[in-house]
């Protein structure tokens, strides 16, 4: 469904983007390839990549290499400080990573890139940790990607169509692995020997892809605002200033707000970008979202310390053996309203599930001061929502 139209929407919540916010991302455990940046520059490059604020790009430099693979390892846990107290029989060690290999972590998205021209091919790899399964395989694995807008190629080949943004969803299961890191490379695509040109990227989203599991109700509301202000002179004229008119920056890329040229790099002429003005606002409501997939079963982040093996939730499932949290729990609250702290962060946004040309996504935040969930009948609710484009 084209135009901007609600259909089944789409929300690409960014977990370390969350993880960063709430003070939990270790940047102690983040490790940077040496040829990534120079040194001294790797930590705030990554820092800067995870912010998703992508109209900016940045530089990654590959210093002093050519033609080889290089990135980063993100830690997957969250760490936090539990005290002695709760880990009695570990008094050498009070800080823990909470296991989250139920995070369904399933889609990754380049905002603001120039890896087509550079002939560059990203990629995902999960590194399990020493207490992985046997069956999980290699302790680096490269994760299966394929494409949801502008790349093409499969497996290791997958590319960029054009410059600009792309997104591709994780087909590897994380479940089948006790992840510690999650790394992205970056390097030349098969066939080249080098990358072609510098590489440049405004924004790097991980997380998971959050779909509600019912369309919205059929009264919605879409707003378009260019956000102009308007007024009297004394001579009794008009004059107004406008706001929000040209296109996004991270549509088509650019750095330090200079404009490249976006055209294939076969020459066909065919250019992944397009000029629109205003932002959209959709006013939207869900009704009868039962309970299971409104609220979590479990709201706290993890289950250790829970050390009643029959902690049940409603539905009478073990929660503890099931390892049930907050985390990987695929309810709107856990995963949608929680991971952007109740409207907080952005997130990238589709508002059709069906819809692939280049206007289908778009950076979004939920723009109410508080949520109100009602129950409309025995474990049934409804949720009202507005979710507004950001510029």
């Amino acid at each position: 469904m084209a135009r901007g139209q609600i259909a089944k929407p789409e929300f690409y919540v960014d977990y370390f983007l969350w993880l960063n916010t709430i003070g939990s991302l270790d940047y102690n455990e983040i490790i940077v390839g040496s040829a990534f940046a120079e040194e001294g520059a790797r930590q705030p490059l990554v820092a800067s990549l995870l912010r998703l604020d992508p109209n900016v790009a940045s530089h990654i430099s590959f210093y002093g290499y050519e033609g080889i693979r290089s990135g980063f390892q993100l830690p997957t846990g969250l760490k936090i400080d539990l005290g002695n107290d709760h880990y009695p029989e570990e008094t050498d060690d009070s800080v823990r990573h909470i296991d989250h290999k139920n995070w369904n972590i399933d889609y990754v998205a380049f905002l603001n890139h120039n890896f087509n021209s550079a002939k560059c091919s990203p990629r995902i790899n999960f590194k399990a940790s020493d207490d992985a399964p046997e069956e999980a395989g290699a302790v680096h694995t490269r994760a299966e990607t394929s494409n949801i807008i502008n790349f093409e190629g499969i497996g290791d080949d997958l590319h960029p169509e054009y410059d600009g943004y792309s997104v591709a969803s994780i087909d590897t299961n994380p479940e089948e692995y006790n992840i510690e890191k999650l790394g992205v490379t970056f390097g030349p695509s098969i066939g080249e020997d080098t990358l072609a040109s510098d590489l440049f990227l405004g924004s790097l989203s991980i997380g998971h892809k959050y779909t509600p599991p019912t369309s919205p109700d059929l009264k919605v509301t879409m707003t378009y605002d260019v956000g102009y202000k308007r007024k009297d002179t004394v001579n009794g004229r008009k004059v107004a200033h406008l706001n929000w008119f040209r296109e996004r920056g991270w549509y088509q890329f650019e750095t330090n707000r200079q404009s490249f040229n976006f055209e294939k790099i076969d020459s066909s002429g065919h250019r992944f970008n397009f000029r629109k003005s205003g932002r959209r606002t959709w006013k939207v409501s869900w009704s009868f979202i039962s309970d299971d997939n409104m609220f979590p079963s479990n709201i706290n982040t993890q289950v250790h310390g829970m050390y009643d093996s029959t902690l049940e939730d409603g539905d009478g499932e073990n929660v503890y053996e099931l390892s049930r949290t907050l985390m990987g729990d695929n309810s709107m609250v856990a995963q949608l309203l929680h991971k952007t702290c109740f409207g907080y962060l952005p997130f990238l946004f589709r508002c059709d599930n069906t819809y692939n040309l280049q206007d289908a996504f778009c950076l979004a935040m939920l723009d109410m001061k508080k949520f109100q969930i009602k129950q409309v009948a025995h474990k049934f609710w409804s949720v009202n929502m507005s979710i507004v484009e950001v510029i």
